[in-house]
């Protein structure tokens, strides 16, 4: 069995060669993984995904959107599922994670960007591929992952914070005081749908 530890390696490696799409891929599992385990579930779901991600909005906020509120933004332009006004744990659950786990993959009009923006059009969303380093570090700094281990020489970096994986597995702490230290403007994105051109 592929430990979490290793996905997030795997994760990791993919996006230096290239291979964005397989390192979210890992991602998505290992995330859906510590989920389950971080709320002391049997079995994972999708409520317990998407709520694993709100409580981790903050971090996430730090370290690929730069202030902007995600428990508050609504992302209308993409209506999915029926969903007319989804949410980013809407996004992040069925847009990739669903699409990776279960489809051919993430759709065309759902795009990442090397830039720090997040473009939003009708039926069209582009994130900063920077997204991955955020998600990872749910899943690396939450305290039911202490007892994971990656290979050696594996890091992640929050600014000017450098923080060697096997050194930080499950120290939430650690980027609180960091979070603490930067603490941005928290701004919401409210996107009504059918107000996109």
């Amino acid at each position: 069995m592929i430990t979490i530890g290793q996905r997030v390696q795997l994760a990791i490696d993919d996006v230096g060669q290239g291979r964005f799409e397989l390192a979210l891929q890992h991602m998505a599992i290992a995330i859906d993984i510590t989920a389950k385990r971080h709320y002391q579930s049997a079995k994972s779901s999708k409520s317990l995904y998407k709520r694993l991600l709100k409580e981790y909005s903050w971090l996430l906020e730090l370290m690929a959107f730069g202030g902007i509120n995600l428990e508050e933004t609504k992302f209308g332009n993409f209506p999915i599922d029926g969903n007319p006004d989804p949410t980013f744990q809407d996004l992040i659950y069925h847009v990739i994670r669903c699409n990776l786990v279960h489809d051919e993959g993430i759709p065309e009009n759902f795009e990442f960007t090397d830039t720090d923006t997040i473009t939003l059009k009708k039926d069209h969303l582009i994130f900063p591929k920077k997204l991955i380093w955020g998600l990872l570090a749910v899943v690396v700094f939450c305290p039911c992952n202490a007892d994971q281990r990656t290979a050696d020489g594996y890091w992640l970096s929050i600014f000017d914070n450098r923080f060697v994986i096997n050194d930080f597995w499950g120290q939430e702490s650690v980027t609180t005081i960091v979070y603490e230290q930067r603490k941005p403007i928290r701004v919401a994105i409210i996107c009504p749908p059918g107000h996109m051109v």
